[in-house]
Formats: structure tokens, C-alpha cells, sequence
């Protein structure tokens, strides 16, 4: 936490002091978590060479095969697709998710030469300079083992390739990685808002770069996920507000330096159609609502959820002894505050499962905390110190397990020559790297969204688009998205969106309109009904535009899962 009032001399040493005789292994474990071990330039350039290892083994193995939600991939091929076509985002086509993850993909897109092995390049690049930005954050702020610790969490978490919530780390899906990303600047946020830098001789200087750091990632949030960006900017003003008395004006100066560029690049690249926005903003907002209703606090009170506060409100009492006892109790108000924003991300992320990465960014700020405090040179028992240290750690191992297992699991799929030869795949050459498996027993509807099932339906219609189109038709899809663009390589229509789902990101009462929906398109694909988990979604759809499509355009052809239908000139 910021603690201005305790600005005195600091201790050199590493640990408590000398350790007590009866207590040799908590004396170890405090110096374990206290000793500076990135002291010397070796075991940065060791860390570093571990960090640009660990990118390139990824990059070797390619994008991540499907397993799950596999129809995701072409919603951010879509969108990259989109941009790369010169399109902006609300302006040109309706948008609920922010365009960040979309412009992270075209910048891949285009690395690749219009591969889709640019989703990995583009997700893997942004996921590391997350990581990168945490480092620098957490160094100066936290003991060399919490810095470690906590950026190796958040590139694990930028990075693996597994959806959050009930399929962590049994599955490999991109599905949702907006959310990981999320996850990975609010950590940083959270670091850079509660802790102030150890050493007092860099205090101006890290203030101001936490300060940049903190105004950039603020938009960058709200371009990414409005969500994200709601608790980010609470935060940031509820501690700005708490610490009102130590922060300096050179503080709230390089937040507005680091805000103020960024919002305006964004708004430039919307080309400052902010009616647009805030239009669709307002209808995602509607279409969930519903489930922003049911928010609640039993959405997330687990064992895990009562550990946090145990080691917040210990912390708590640990702090009454000493010069940072109001920071410290700060610590349980912010713990129930990172509590809460969880509670609203189950309810607005889908993750279908207690899962909450900010337990274990707070838990490395409340040890970043103590380890200070045992930098001090204060007199407190090693037994209480360690057990603090191993019970946050162990908050934490399951985590960093789910995400090292779904390393191996991606490893196994990319190196298993059974594996490999078992995957369907999409016709067209810039397509090869993308592989869908089939999981899950035949009465799962999400099953007909990956494997052979996806893979044949996305065929059969770009078999259809061959025979009956030519390359300067304009692609629309009435459906939950619009994969041919991009499939075919084809100038995409300035209209619809990257995904359409009913009370998810567009409500009954609140639909594009008609020429919104089907914009300059001069040929539409609708999907014949399979029982999958938008179904219900696409016949609404249907039932919302069939009259228009009817009237403007002319039934060409269909095959087994598609119909194709012409303007009419």
C-alpha cells in the first residue's frame, strides 16, 4: 500500500533479522519471499532469456487447435478482416466488444499475410507485452519473488490457450480471450493504484511512469471490454480519493498524459463517431442487462472467497502495530472491493464456474505488502510472516496449475502425430493452421460449434459461394456470424456484425435495422437450423429480417446447411 507516513531509512536486509532458533524454516521462508534475486544484471538477462524462450516455443507450436467454441476463431477472423478492409467499428458495422481485440488480430493478420496463424501472432504479441508492462510495475513495488511470481502469473494468463470458467484447462479454445487480456491490464491497475515503490530515491520517477501506465490503460479497457473498464475506472478513482493526501499533482498529471493520447488515437480510429458508439454501447448494455440484474454477492462466496478476506483482515491487525496501519486496513476495504468486481464479472463473462484471477492479484498485493514490512527491519514473529507467505502462495497453486496443465495439453495436441492427422479442418490454404476436434457426447449443442460437425457445415456453405457467387460479390450472413468473408477472402459488407446473439449482445427490443443488417451486401447466406446454441437466436433473427430479405432479394440455391440469396437489381 502507499505508506508516505513511514518515509524514514530503510533496512538492507533480506529477511527479519537473524532467524529465531526454534523457527528455522519460517526464517527460510521469509527469506525466501524477501531476498532480492534479481540484484544482480544475470538473473535479469536469465529471467529475460526464460521470457523470449517461452514466446518462441509458442510461436513454434502455431495457433491453438479448437476443442471448444471453436466458431469463435471466426468471429475475431471477422473482425480483423473487417479493419484490415479499411472498416471502422461502430461506425461501419455494429460492435458490442470493444475494437481492441479486433485491431490485435488484424495487426496478426497482416504479420501473417492474411494467414489465421495471425490470431496467435497477434494474441501471443499483446499477451506479452501485457506481461512485459506487469514486470515493470511490480519490480519496483513488490520483493523479487512477488514480481517474479506475479508476472509469470500474468503471462500464463495472457496466454494459455484455454477459456476461463468450467473448461480451464481440459479444453483449448481462443473463445473469450478479451477476457484474459481484461484481466491482465486491471492486474496491473490494481498493482500500480496499492502499491507505492520500495525504494524512496525512485519514488518520483516510478509515481510517474505507474501514473502513465495507469491513464493509458484506462481507455485501452474501454476499448477492450466496457466491464473491464467500469471497474478499472472505479478503482482508480475510489484509491485516488483514499490517498487524496498523498497523491501529487505530478501523479494525476501523468495519468491524464498517459489517458489523453490514447483516448484520442482510439477516437480517431472510430473516425470520432461517438454517437455511433455509445449507441451500441447503450444496446449491449440492454441486451445484458438481465443478467447484470442478478448480480449478487453468493454469485462468488466460496472457500477461496473467505480465504482472501482471512488473509486481508490478518494483514489488517498486522498493520495496527506499525506506521501503515490506515494503509493496511485500506487492504480489507479494497479486498471486499476486488470481491464485488468479480461478482460482476461472473455475471457478465460467461465463464459458468468460480473462477476469479483478481484473488490472485490481490493476494500478491497483500504479500507485496507484508514483504515490505519485513524489508523494514520491523520485529515480527517469522512463524506469523511465513504462514501469511504460504497460505497466499497456496491461494494461488491451483491457478498456475490449471494454466501450466493447459501448456502441456496444447503441447500434447500439437506433437501427437494421431492427434494432428484426427483434426477437421476449413477449406482454403490461409485456413490450414486452424484445427477443430470433436468433444462432448452426442446431446451437446455445443458440440455441432466444433470437430467435424463445424468444420463440414462452414465447408458446405463455401462450396455454395463457389458455384453460385463470384469473387466481387459482398458476403452477408443472416446467422450468428458471418465466416465467409474472411474464408473467401472477399471484400466484406459494410454492414451486420461479428456476432449476433439474442440477449447477448442485441435484445428483442432493440435490433439493427433493416439496412444496418444487410448494408451493401449483394449476396445472403442463411443457415438451415441445426440444434446448436444459438438456434434459437438465428430463427429469431430470420423471423426479424425475412421480410426484408424477401423483398430485396432473389432465392439462388442452397445445399445442405445453407440457402443463398441474390439482390435484386
Amino acid at each position: 500500500m502507499h505508506d508516505y507516513s513511514a518515509c524514514g531509512p530503510q533496512s538492507t536486509n533480506d529477511a527479519l533479522g537473524p532467524p529465531a532458533s526454534g523457527e528455522p524454516l519460517a526464517s527460510r521462508i521469509v527469506a525466501f519471499w524477501t531476498r532480492d534475486y534479481l540484484a544482480q544484471p544475470a538473473a535479469l538477462a536469465a529471467l529475460g532469456a526464460l521470457f523470449a524462450g517461452y514466446l518462441t516455443y509458442l510461436f513454434l507450436l502455431g495457433p491453438a487447435p479448437s476443442t471448444l467454441y471453436g466458431n469463435d476463431a471466426f468471429l475475431y477472423l471477422d473482425g480483423g478482416w473487417r479493419l484490415l478492409n479499411g472498416q471502422a467499428p461502430n461506425h461501419d458495422f455494429y460492435l458490442s466488444l470493444g475494437p481492441i481485440i479486433y485491431m490485435v488480430v488484424a495487426a496478426g493478420l497482416r504479420l501473417a499475410h492474411n494467414s489465421a496463424s495471425g490470431l496467435m501472432i497477434g494474441f501471443l504479441s499483446f499477451g506479452a507485452v501485457i506481461a512485459v508492462f506487469a514486470f515493470l510495475i511490480s519490480r519496483p513495488r513488490m520483493t523479487a519473488a512477488g514480481s517474479i511470481l506475479f508476472s509469470t502469473f500474468i503471462l500464463l494468463l495472457c496466454t494459455a490457450p484455454m477459456p476461463l470458467g468450467a473448461h480451464s484447462s481440459l479444453d483449448l479454445s481462443y473463445a473469450m480471450i478479451y477476457n484474459r487480456f481484461g484481466y491482465g491490464l486491471l492486474s496491473i491497475l490494481f498493482v500500480a493504484q496499492l502499491l507505492a515503490p520500495q525504494k524512496l530515491a525512485a519514488r518520483a520517477r516510478q509515481e510517474w511512469f505507474a501514473g502513465m501506465v495507469s491513464g493509458a490503460i484506462l481507455p485501452v479497457l474501454f476499448f477492450l471490454k466496457i466491464s473491464y473498464f467500469g471497474v478499472g475506472a472505479a478503482f482508480t478513482l475510489l484509491t485516488t480519493l483514499a490517498f487524496a493526501d498523498l497523491r501529487t499533482v505530478r501523479r494525476l498529471l501523468a495519468t491524464a498524459c498517459g489517458l489523453v493520447p490514447i483516448t484520442l488515437a482510439m477516437l480517431a480510429f472510430l473516425r470520432f463517431d461517438v454517437g455511433a458508439l455509445g449507441h451500441d454501447l447503450a444496446d449491449t448494455i440492454r441486451a445484458r442487462s438481465a443478467r447484470i440484474s442478478h448480480f449478487g454477492i453468493a454469485d462468488v462466496f466460496d472457500p477461496s472467497t473467505a480465504s482472501l478476506l482471512a488473509l486481508a483482515v490478518a494483514l489488517c491487525f498486522l498493520g495496527l502495530k506499525d506506521a501503515g496501519g490506515r494503509n493496511r486496513i485500506w487492504l480489507s476495504a479494497a479486498a471486499i472491493y476486488t470481491i464485488l468486481a468479480e461478482a460482476l464479472f461472473v455475471r457478465t463473462n460467461s465463464i459458468h464456474a468460480y473462477v476469479f484471477p483478481l484473488y490472485a492479484v490481490f493476494t500478491f498485493i497483500l504479500l507485496a505488502d507484508l514483504g515490505n514490512t519485513l524489508r523494514t527491519g520491523q520485529r515480527i514473529s517469522a512463524a506469523f510472516a511465513a504462514a501469511l507467505i504460504v497460505i497466499g502462495l497456496s491461494l494461488m497453486a491451483q491457478l498456475f496449475f490449471d494454466h501450466i496443465r493447459s501448456l502441456a495439453l496444447l503441447t500434447t495436441y500439437k506433437t501427437n502425430t494421431g492427434l494432428r492427422a484426427a483434426a477437421y479442418r476449413v477449406e482454403g490454404e490461409h485456413l490450414r493452421s486452424l484445427a477443430f476436434y470433436d468433444r462432448g457426447d452426442e446431446s451437446d449443442l455445443a458440440r455441432q460449434e466444433n470437430g467435424r460437425f463445424y468444420t463440414a457445415y462452414l465447408n458446405d456453405g463455401i462450396d455454395l459461394l463457389k458455384k453460385y457467387s463470384t469473387s466481387s460479390d459482398i458476403v452477408a450472413s443472416l446467422s450468428f456470424h458471418d465466416p465467409f468473408p474472411y474464408a473467401l477472402l472477399r471484400r466484406p459488407p459494410r454492414a451486420g456484425s461479428t456476432w449476433l446473439l439474442l440477449d447477448n449482445n442485441i435484445s428483442a427490443g432493440h435490433m439493427l435495422s433493416d439496412a444496418r443488417m444487410f448494408g451493401d451486401a449483394t449476396v445472403v447466406m442463411t443457415p438451415k437450423y441445426l440444434p446448436t446454441t444459438h438456434a434459437t437466436s438465428d430463427e429469431l433473427l430470420f423471423r426479424e429480417y425475412g421480410p426484408y430479405l424477401l423483398s430485396h432479394f432473389t432465392f439462388v440455391a442452397e445445399s445442405d446447411h445453407w440457402r443463398l440469396y441474390r439482390r435484386r437489381e
